[in-house]
């Protein structure tokens, strides 16, 4: 599988997004999130106040700590 990883500011703090580039399947998806949330944590709310150690808006996931994305890529490449 293939990612594009961008980077971007949330609330002043640097995340590092990966966006999976692949026709949407929700199997896939339910993988991604399930695997994010045992190994992170909860979801951050995008458009609370806070930042968090991760989200996952507009079809991209999005890590503050760079050894997340790591574990991301290496766990779904």
């Amino acid at each position: 599988m293939k990612f594009t990883i961008g980077e971007t500011r949330w609330h002043g703090c640097r995340y590092q997004s990966v966006q999976p580039n692949t026709v949407y399947s929700l199997p896939n998806w339910q993988g991604w999130m399930a695997w994010c949330v045992e190994s992170f944590g909860p979801a951050g709310d995008v458009w609370g106040a806070n930042s968090h150690r991760w989200y996952v808006n507009n079809g991209k996931f999005f890590f503050r700590r760079g050894a997340d994305l790591t574990a991301f890529l290496l766990r779904w490449q």
